[in-house]
């Protein structure tokens, strides 16, 4: 790939987005939306096959950094009846084209932030996938590209287009539980060992420079280890542990604590990773305490099966690894994520309300694509997930900081009077690939 300078990376988007400044014109209803897919691996291919499938979009672009993911993904798209769409490895190519209306981004980790910062510079709608941003300062800054350049962003926390967590957030809102002081997060699932393997050439399909973006350059090595380095990845646990946290957020309303501490390690798992395989966060609200409870190697408590997912049936939930548990004055109730249902138990121990539930990622895409024509805030609007991200992200700072107990500012976005950990908050990225200070 080329080489390019800071601000050509940063403003080359930007010629065809100056009608963005004010908003572009909604999409009308008998409109096809023009959409480019950014990143085909597991989560883009996905959205490639439900997409195709969609009357109102048109896939216009798929991108990737690895041209082998093309084939493929042009297979799904040519078996759906619609037109070819362009194949590029870079990105930037798609933000140029002043035809394309919105993105799908579902790159790694590391590059999540920087795709839908500029995406949002270039004029387009986005949906990017969990957890949205890299780390906590650019989780902010994703929500100002949005609210600077008047775009509808959402992030892939499909929990919150599902009908039963939405009854469920009506719920617990209507005090039926009473006062809520205690609400556990749980994320124990399935892990394994992610050992950086030995150095090689890059095949020759990839374009490794441009895979490490904004992430140090360093000699390739297959695999995916990267997926627990503080440089490329938030860590498996945060990755999964997100849509359970936003669903916690999202039913009961709450937003940044006042005090994080972590506690865990790397207990199991020694392959080099960064993050911890084994996790406990205490968040601090005024009168309520919301823990996150997670492991990688406890293989006997795992998440919802499928079975459960998509049918009329409830987890069992003593060996549920997905679960959020609310405890109120009144009452308490089992919430499952990604399907499950929901059910609640009084004070006398009798369960009084229960509803299941089903897996909701095409709703989530519809009520993107809607608002992309109507200009609403969709369901996951950036700015309301941003609570859950910072949860998350803050989590692994305390971590990284030696598990050291954190104050947020929510007035600035930083820690108090904690510089050593406010490093950890964010990166400065690699040159041509720099994170802007301001959008």
């Amino acid at each position: 790939m080329k080489s390019i300078g800071r601000r050509q990376f940063v403003t080359t988007s930007l010629g065809a987005a100056a009608v963005a400044a004010g908003g572009r014109r909604s999409v009308a209803a008998t409109d096809r939306v023009n959409l480019g897919v950014i990143g085909l691996g597991n989560r883009g291919s996905t959205w490639v096959r439900d997409l195709a499938k969609r009357d109102e979009v048109q896939i216009a672009y798929l991108c990737d950094v690895d041209a082998a993911r093309f084939e493929r993904n042009s297979a799904v798209v040519d078996s759906a009846g619609r037109p070819a769409p362009k194949q590029v490895q870079d990105f930037r190519k798609v933000l140029d084209d002043p035809a394309v209306e919105a993105v799908v981004v579902a790159t790694n980790h590391h590059w999540l932030s920087l795709v839908a910062i500029m995406a949002c510079q270039a004029g387009k709608d986005v949906y990017v996938e969990k957890p949205g941003s890299h780390n906590a300062r650019e989780a902010h800054l994703v929500v100002e590209a949005a609210r600077k350049y008047k775009r509808v962003v959402q992030v892939g926390l499909q929990n919150r287009s599902a009908p039963y967590i939405q009854q469920a957030r009506e719920y617990v809102q209507s005090g039926k539980l009473g006062k809520l002081h205690l609400v556990r997060v749980l994320s124990m699932n399935e892990g394994r060992m992610r050992p950086k393997g030995p150095e090689a050439p890059p095949p020759s399909t990839l374009d490794w420079d441009m895979w490490c973006g904004p992430a140090p350059l360093v000699p390739y090595s297959p695999g995916t280890w990267h997926v627990n380095r503080y440089d490329y990845g938030v860590g498996r646990i945060v990755d999964d542990l997100v849509h359970q946290v936003d669903t916690a957020v999202y039913v009961t309303g709450l937003g940044v604590p006042e005090t994080v501490v972590d506690a865990g390690g790397v207990y199991h798992y020694k392959d080099g990773r960064d993050f911890p395989d084994t996790q406990l966060t205490s968040f601090q609200y005024p009168d309520l305490t919301m823990l996150f409870q997670s492991t990688l190697w406890a293989e006997y408590v795992r998440e919802t099966p499928s079975v459960v997912r998509d049918g009329d049936q409830f987890p069992d939930w003593q060996l549920n690894g997905t679960k959020i548990e609310l405890f109120g004055t009144e009452g308490m109730m089992l919430l499952g994520r990604h399907g499950g249902g929901y059910q609640v138990y009084d004070n006398a121990q009798k369960m009084v309300t229960s509803s299941y539930g089903r897996r909701a990622d095409a709703e989530h895409m519809s009520n993107f694509l809607e608002c992309v024509r109507s200009r609403k805030n969709p369901h996951a609007w950036v700015e309301d997930a941003l609570p859950s991200m910072l949860l998350c992200h803050l989590g692994n700072v305390s971590w990284r900081a030696g598990d050291r107990k954190l104050s947020y500012d929510a007035s600035t976005g930083w820690l108090r009077n904690d510089p050593e950990a406010n490093a950890f908050m964010q990166r400065k990225g690699r040159k041509p690939f720099l994170i802007p200070d301001a959008v």
